[in-house]
């Protein structure tokens, strides 16, 4: 099994993906993929994209 994949919104701070990188987890944030600018859906679909869970603080619209 791989390293769990976790990307992280603008909403979380770069220290905890920092953190998360220190504690063996493959961390990914907006501003490392430039994406700082995308909405809450591109952001979601990104994540799926590279096979990452998003972790965001913001409030999420369900798109189901």
């Amino acid at each position: 099994m791989g390293k769990i994949k976790i990307y992280t919104d603008e909403d979380v701070a770069l220290a905890i993906s920092k953190a998360l990188r220190l504690r063996g987890f493959e961390s990914y944030t907006t501003t490392d993929q430039s994406r700082s600018k995308n909405s809450d859906e591109e952001q979601l679909e990104y994540a799926t994209s590279i096979e990452a869970v998003l972790l965001t603080h913001s409030d999420f619209i369900e798109f189901f």
